[in-house]
């Protein structure tokens, strides 16, 4: 999935009911498929699935809440949804930047901050790569890194 095409969406959603604190599935068809008219119904079904299990949104009793503040993302006048790149995955993506987007995801870690992080990191052990460095450094933030370990294997 794009995260973040997948963050502004779920900003959007959540923008648009300011004063409610969590929405439901029934509240993201309607903000996203019907009002903005960005997906149908079974794909925002699926986003908010898959949102879910990417960690961007949490679910209690069926109403869900942003793992991330929604008020610093920034959606364009002319924002628009091609739901075929939001749902592709990120295999061909280089792992690096994949392992950007899982701290970008996570809300813990910015691109910067990891970056930094793993510079620092790498400096101080000096053998070894900077993808084992931000590794370690997702690990320690408690980000599952085990997909990416195993690509490196």
């Amino acid at each position: 999935m794009d995260i973040q095409t997948a963050r502004k969406l779920i900003a959007y959603a959540f923008r648009q009911k300011k004063d409610i604190g969590d929405l439901t599935v029934q509240d993201f068809i309607r903000e996203l498929a019907h009002k903005a008219g960005f997906m149908s119904e079974a794909e925002v079904r699926r986003f908010v699935e898959e949102s879910t299990n990417e960690r961007l949104l949490t679910e209690e009793d069926g109403h869900y809440k942003p793992t991330f503040s929604t008020g610093g993302i920034v959606i364009p006048l002319d924002f628009s949804v091609k739901t075929s790149d939001l749902f592709a995955t990120k295999r061909d993506a280089p792992l690096s930047e994949r392992m950007i987007e899982a701290a970008i995801a996570s809300g813990l870690l910015s691109r910067n901050d990891l970056l930094e992080k793993s510079r620092e990191l790498q400096s101080e052990l000096r053998y070894i790569d900077f993808e084992v460095a931000m590794a370690a450094i997702l690990n320690e933030y408690c980000i599952d890194v085990s997909e990416f370990l195993k690509e490196m294997s």
